[in-house]
């Protein structure tokens, strides 16, 4: 059991694990990798449930010894974002086993080894496949067990080609007792494509440990992985776009709902920065970008132009203001980076006198180049703040039309007009100014006080020794743009402070002398091969676990936003991934139907029944069914069979034997008013005129007999003669001696023959049936 993602959290950063003898390795390594982030191999990914490590459940075909390529990526990416920075301190001791270089099916045997696996007495079985599974006899038993783990690493083993080895890698190998090859950092690739237009941005460069990768237990690489490097330094024209609308507008090409829409960024995430949420122009629909591109800025320039922190894999990494990864360089009051704010001077005043009423009254003039312009009124009121240029232009709250709070440009800078319910409004720039501007009231209540504060540019109107001169400068040439393939690079110019060399707005020197920047090309050589990671496609569900796709080829840059794809047996490195796992929310519980029953009765009206239960998504968890939505839970009962039964019908027994033993007799049966439903009804249910037979006339053959009689003997009919028998049965036994000697000289046919009965006369008969 454990916590996905929480290494590094000092709660969370645990995991529980059951002693189940050898494979309580894997399974410790499995948690562990849970707390990096991974998920479970073929969970939403593409490595497949039997997979490696992080498979789901281990089988035969688990490879216990290798992290698939998702977890990787997986491992990759948490160390990259930041949440596994605490495992970079130094451990408290450095822990070594006592037997560092035996392996442990050296130390624990084979037989031991079933023993803890399975039961005290379990003998190890099957050594040609001991190294993939270990298979055990158990106590008293003849048959092999299989435990669905290898044997440890070094267990004696043997195959038709190695009579004695031992496992290795889930493999019977010959004994090899060499040291683990080292590591070296392969090349580092070349620079990525730069990701920023202007106002800053990064590219980067990564190397992998392949030169050669470590084997047989040797260390890994240690070292710098990634680099960055910040680029196109240059600030922004002031109609460019900004690099969080570009990336939300890419979802302006996609179906949202079967709809395409207008995406643009929603600036309110303050806490997490680097995640970007975007929302419909028309408003009610967002999307989530959980991770910005490498070089954005943390926070746009329209609502932090002072800030040049950048994103780097999802974290927010400081910028200096000349736009350098790590720099600590920043703004002065003036807005000059690096400047001592010897070139400015701060003002702040505030008007609180009567005005008049139903008027548009000036407070303050904002010199040109002012910077950190701050207006507010003292108090809650029914006055309001507008601002103007020299030459009369309403800017906003003109014409006493009274606008909603809102951002707007004018002098090359961006104000901001606020007005909370509970606090009074204000209005603030940044700055510099490139024009005049004046700061109006518009006058409906008493004036309560308008206080002000802003840096406007020191003048200087000394001469000699304290005239401060300002020129054009042209800076040293920039970084290449591009590593390979051609770039360009540029020196451009600068309006500086003679006395010290301080870089100043533009505005202190003569705009029309400013030379032109200089620009040349670089870096002409051919790019090495490398890999292209094109945009992830949307998730393919909209609630629980899918899957994104994208574009993966090896390229060629010939020169600048040419590409030619090659193979990608060209490029080093691991092929980045072209699908991924992702999940945009968890899906509610849904209901789940049973198969109908069958229809009671089977014909007529009837009815049929189902259960209708609210289940989860992801597994055999079942809710309370105020859980799901009542008003979509489907039918339990249903009509059916509404086609009439057929009408009751006659039925029958079996006859019964003939009533006569001999002669003329009967055969009965019963007869029976049937309905389709198999109840018996009355027979006034059933047509009289068809209702079978209940008996019928039968008869029985009677047989010859043969009697020995005595010289009395009158005749009888063949009834008599039987009943006379089975009157005399009891004797048959005692005469069966004299009987016999009778019967040769008394053979008599009475076949037909009426005898007379005498029931006076003193005889013995025996009949002979079926005899001659």
């Amino acid at each position: 059991l454990s916590l996905l993602g929480a290494m590094c959290n000092p709660s969370r950063s645990c995991n529980i694990n059951q002693d189940t003898g050898l494979a309580t390795a894997f399974t410790v390594a499995h948690e562990i990798g849970h707390n990096f982030g991974m998920k479970h191999d073929g969970d939403g990914n593409s490595c497949g449930t039997a997979g490696g490590i992080m498979a789901g459940t281990y089988s035969q075909k688990t490879d216990f010894y290798s992290w698939s390529s998702c977890s990787e990526d997986y491992i990759t990416h948490f160390i990259d974002s930041g949440r596994a920075d605490c495992l970079d301190n130094d451990p408290h001791s450095e822990v070594r086993p006592p037997h560092q270089n035996t392996q442990p099916g050296q130390l624990v045997g084979e037989n031991e080894q079933c023993s803890l696996q399975t039961t005290d007495g379990a003998e190890a079985c099957n050594f040609s496949n001991i190294c993939s599974e270990l298979a055990c006899r158990l106590p008293g038993q003849t048959t092999c067990v299989g435990t669905s783990v290898p044997a440890a690493e070094g267990t004696r083993c043997h195959t038709s080609n190695i009579p004695d080895g031992w496992c290795y890698m889930m493999e019977c190998v010959r004994p090899v007792h060499d040291q683990g090859c080292g590591w070296r950092l392969g090349f580092m690739e070349a620079w990525s494509n730069v990701v920023g237009l202007c106002g800053g941005g990064v590219s980067r460069s990564e190397r992998h440990c392949d030169n050669p990768r470590p084997s047989h237990r040797g260390q890994y690489c240690t070292g710098e992985r990634i680099r960055f490097r910040s680029c196109n330094k240059e600030d922004c024209p002031s109609d460019s776009v900004d690099f969080h609308e570009v990336q939300c507008a890419k979802f302006n090409q996609e179906p949202y709902n079967g709809q395409y829409h207008e995406w643009v960024p929603l600036y309110k995430n303050m806490v997490k920065p680097c995640e970007l949420i975007c929302v419909s122009a028309i408003g009610g629909h967002l999307q989530q970008i959980p991770q910005v591109e490498d070089g954005t800025r943390c926070y746009a320039m329209k609502l932090r132009p002072d800030v040049y922190d950048i994103c780097i894999n999802g974290v927010c990494k400081p910028t200096g203001c000349d736009k350098e990864l790590g720099s600590e360089i920043r703004e002065d009051k003036c807005r000059i980076c690096g400047g001592d704010g010897s070139t400015c001077e701060t003002v702040a005043g505030s008007y609180d006198g009567p005005l008049p009423l139903s008027s548009y009254q000036e407070i303050v003039v904002i010199p040109l180049g002012s910077t950190h312009i701050r207006v507010e009124e003292e108090e809650i009121s029914n006055n309001y703040l507008a601002l103007k240029s020299v030459g009369n232009e309403y800017h906003i709250n003109a014409e006493w039309f009274i606008e909603w709070p809102k951002s707007f440009d004018v002098g090359s800078t961006t104000f901001r007009y606020d007005r909370p319910e509970d606090s009074p409004e204000t209005l603030t720039a940044l700055g510099p100014t490139s024009e005049e501007l004046i700061v109006m009231l518009l006058v409906q209540d008493s004036t309560r006080g308008v206080r002000y504060t802003l840096n406007r540019p020191v003048v200087r109107s000394g001469v000699g020794d304290e005239e401060v001169v300002f020129a054009w400068q042209r800076a040293p040439w920039s970084e290449c743009s591009n590593t390979c393939a051609g770039g360009e690079s540029m020196a451009a110019v600068h309006c500086i402070r003679y006395d010290d060399h301080s870089v100043v707005s533009d505005h202190y020197c003569d705009l029309s002398q400013k030379p032109p920047t200089q620009t040349k090309e670089c870096n002409m050589a051919d790019c090495p091969p490398q890999w292209f990671k094109g945009s992830w496609s949307p998730c393919t569900r909209s609630c629980g676990s899918g899957a994104r796709t994208r574009e993966v080829h090896c390229f060629i840059e010939v020169y600048p936003g040419a590409r030619e794809i090659v193979d990608e047996s060209s490029c080093s490195g691991y092929k980045p991934l072209s699908t991924s796992s992702c999940m945009e929310e968890e899906c509610p519980p849904e209901w789940e139907t049973s198969d109908w029953t069958r229809c009671e009765p089977t014909c007529g009206p009837g009815k049929k029944t189902r259960t209708v239960s609210c289940k989860s998504h992801r597994a055999d968890i079942y809710y309370d069914d105020h859980m799901c939505d009542r008003s979509r839970k489907p039918a339990t009962h249903m009509s059916c069979n509404n086609e009439a039964c057929p009408p009751p019908r006659w039925t029958t027994g079996q006859w019964s034997e003939c009533s006569a033993k001999c002669g003329q007799g009967q055969h009965t049966r019963s007869v029976y008013c049937l309905a389709f439903a198999g109840s018996i009804l009355h027979e006034d249910y059933c047509d009289a005129t068809s209702k079978p037979s209940n008996s019928q006339q039968c008869e029985r053959t009677c047989d010859n007999v043969v009697v020995a009689a005595t010289e009395n003997m009158n005749t009888f009919n063949h009834k008599s003669l039987i009943e006379l028998l089975e009157g005399k049965e009891g004797e048959q036994e005692e005469d069966e001696d004299e009987d016999n000697e009778n019967r040769a000289a008394h053979r008599l046919d009475f076949s037909g023959i009426t005898l007379r009965e005498e029931r006076s006369n003193l005889f013995k008969v025996k009949m002979i049936m079926g005899r001659p």
